[in-house]
């Protein structure tokens, strides 16, 4: 069995049936809870990397929760620029339209990105149930299990 790439133009028309005021109204929406949460995940980097990292930097459980903001802030910003931005905008569509008749880079960097954030996110969850298990079920032990798995 041999393996092809499809490579002809999947030409769509775009769907001019809906209101797209309703549509911005919806992006917006999602919008407005979207970024502060971004900013906030920014601003717990900030706090965990940088201004108390004297504090933070010998604990595991916020090296794991550094990662989880990071993988959080990847998958708001591909949901706010990408994603939901093609999904509620319909004015967009005859515009950019064109550009996915042909299988290109962007869309295929998208999903795959999108999908590792996905299972990474679900592996940091892991991580940290298990943190904080041990912490509650071993806590004389659980700064030599944190500093064996999660070293400086």
């Amino acid at each position: 069995m041999s393996v092809t790439n499809y490579s002809a133009p999947i030409p769509f028309e775009c769907d001019t049936s809906f209101d797209p005021s309703i549509g911005i109204l919806k992006y917006l929406g999602t919008i407005s809870y979207l970024v502060p949460g971004c900013a906030l995940h920014f601003m717990i980097l900030k706090s965990i990397l940088v201004t108390q990292r004297e504090s933070f930097k010998n604990s595991s459980f916020f090296t794991v929760f550094a990662l989880d903001s990071v993988a959080s802030i990847i998958s708001i910003l591909l949901d706010v620029l990408f994603g939901r931005l093609f999904l509620y905008v319909s004015p967009l569509c005859p515009i950019v339209g064109p550009y996915f008749w042909r299988p290109s880079f962007f869309p295929k960097f998208y999903y795959y990105t999108g999908m590792h954030v996905r299972y990474a996110k679900a592996c940091i969850q892991i991580v940290l149930v298990v943190n904080r298990m041990t912490c509650v079920l071993l806590p004389t032990h659980y700064s030599g299990i944190s500093g064996y798995h999660c070293p400086d």
